[in-house]
């Protein structure tokens, strides 16, 4: 799966998609062409893996983040448009709470089965 972050609830301000945490270096990522396809080479969250991103990236002035999260084989199969329009994507509302709020570490998000 991909999975879009953004400081609003709008599908139209994701900015990136979070990094698959490895152990490796990863120099490609995925992003949105001039047709409005999705470019995917990099940032998959596989089954039981782990994605990650920043706090300041993630959470706005109200410490609050929005997680899009996009299925492979709908990414694969609609363009960013379609997939944006017709809403196929789940969105989760992420809040931190006091001591992640004091810390500007690392956010993981857990991709279960």
């Amino acid at each position: 799966m991909l999975i879009g972050r953004s400081l609003y609830n709008s599908i139209d301000s994701v900015d990136a998609f979070l990094e698959a945490s490895t152990d490796t270096a990863i120099s490609s990522f995925t992003s949105i062409n001039e047709s409005g396809h999705l470019n995917i080479h990099g940032n998959l969250i596989l089954p039981d893996s782990i994605g990650r991103t920043t706090y300041s990236s993630l959470f706005n002035h109200n410490h609050t983040g929005y997680l899009f999260i996009i299925k492979l084989s709908i990414a694969r199969k609609w363009g960013w448009g379609d997939i944006c329009k017709h809403k196929l994507y789940d969105i989760k509302e992420v809040i931190a709470d006091d001591e992640l709020q004091n810390n500007n570490n690392i956010i993981e998000v857990y991709n279960p089965k």
